[in-house]
């Protein structure tokens, strides 16, 4: 697909159905992407243990000399850390999209363009936790079909 193709496909409405309702998706535009990046990285670092509650539970049983250097390691990394917790990896960030409030938070951003009366809330009751695959590969499919069209054209 020459560059031209892809700006063409770009942003390009697709429909996917969910839960009885065919919605038109688009594929998401720089920013959008951007957004959607970042609202991952949020959930996860909301997500995150710090380094003292991540250590709390392993500690009952140990001799008092070792429990003073897990405690002493892990304020020490959280102190390293940002906000004590380690920064997400682009791995984790990208498989956001198959946690079920990741998905949501997608399938969000690229059918509110075409449904404004869609709300974040709406897509919570939407799209349950089973659906999560289903969701996915009906909106991988959707913006693969969408790329398929403009390169026939």
């Amino acid at each position: 697909m020459s560059i031209a193709d892809s700006a063409n496909a770009f942003g390009a409405p697709a429909t996917v159905s969910i839960g009885g309702k065919t919605w038109i998706v688009s594929a998401p535009t720089g920013p959008e992407e951007l957004l959607i990046a970042y609202e991952y990285r949020r959930q996860i670092m909301e997500e995150a243990k710090t380094p003292l509650q991540a250590i709390a539970g392993d500690l009952q049983g140990l001799p008092m000399g070792m429990v003073k250097m897990a405690i002493d390691a892990a304020v020490a990394a959280q102190a390293a850390g940002v906000g004590g917790k380690a920064e997400p990896t682009d791995e984790a960030i990208g498989g956001r999209q198959f946690h079920v409030d990741g998905l949501r938070f997608r399938f969000w951003v690229l059918a509110k363009k075409n449904h404004p009366e869609l709300t974040l809330e709406n897509v919570r009751e939407l799209i349950t936790p089973d659906m999560v695959d289903a969701v996915n590969n009906q909106l991988w499919l959707a913006m693969r079909r969408k790329v398929d069209d403009e390169k026939k054209a």
